[in-house]
């Protein structure tokens, strides 16, 4: 009987509860979770009112709980070591005097803490036409980062040129700069697209040792527009 009490009061004196960690947002927080492989869980219960614990806000918090007649306090941690998520744009295609920030790289950010973005190496202007890659950095305030690697083209056409049938193709829809790289562009290339009318055209031009191309698509998408006029019909007449 003796060494049955006292095996039994070496297992009453074991750890029935351990501290917790848990990541921000984490929605539910249950006496199992602060439960030893010792505990019974009939005998157990909360003294801390944990539901007043804001799981929202990294921090750490007393919680004091009891199993029998004997309490404990352990330590309730909520962290954060999630990075953000983040939609970037990875190529922009821009003029070259258009001078980037980090966030015209980013489309969308989640993350349950503030976050901020940067460049991981200081902008540096590029004086020609080129491609510029430039890694951005999504920090959230714990330290939790995610990065990619986006490319700025620097050139002097777009890419891609949309318009309706009837409008005139000019040097200014296609250039980036159209007043100050005008004459890397034949106007003859686009009196003739004006002329073809409805269709998907190339337009090429030349800088140093880089030549760019242009897809102009010409398209009609307006339904034809009605004059109408009222008219008076009599009974009987002509």
């Amino acid at each position: 009987a003796t060494v049955l009490g006292i095996n039994y009061r070496k297992q009453e004196a074991l750890p029935k509860f351990h501290n917790v960690t848990i990541e921000l947002g984490t929605e539910v927080l249950g006496l199992k979770d602060f439960l030893t492989p010792h505990a019974d869980p009939t005998r157990a219960w909360f003294v801390t009112d944990v539901t007043k614990i804001d799981l929202g806000t990294v921090g750490s918090h007393k919680v004091t709980l009891c199993h029998g007649k004997k309490q404990e306090t352990v330590l309730l941690t909520i962290q954060d070591t999630t990075a953000p998520t983040v939609e970037f744009t990875t190529r922009r295609i821009e003029g070259i005097g258009y001078t980037p920030t980090p966030t015209d790289f980013v489309v969308s950010v989640s993350d349950l803490s503030e976050t901020t973005v940067d460049f991981k190496e200081p902008f540096v202007a590029p004086d020609v036409y080129s491609d510029l890659q430039l890694t951005i950095v999504v920090t959230d305030q714990y330290g939790n980062a995610v990065e990619q690697l986006c490319t700025v083209s620097y050139t002097w056409m777009r890419e891609e040129v949309v318009l309706e049938a009837g409008t005139q193709l000019t040097k200014e829809h296609i250039l980036m700069d159209w007043e100050k790289d005008g004459e890397l562009l034949d106007q003859t290339a686009l009196d003739e697209i004006n002329a073809a009318g409805v269709g998907t055209y190339k337009v090429s031009a030349t800088s140093g040792e880089s030549t760019v191309t242009c897809t102009v698509t010409v398209q009609d998408t307006q339904p034809p527009q009605l004059q109408l006029q009222d008219v008076t019909i009599y009974p009987g007449g002509a």
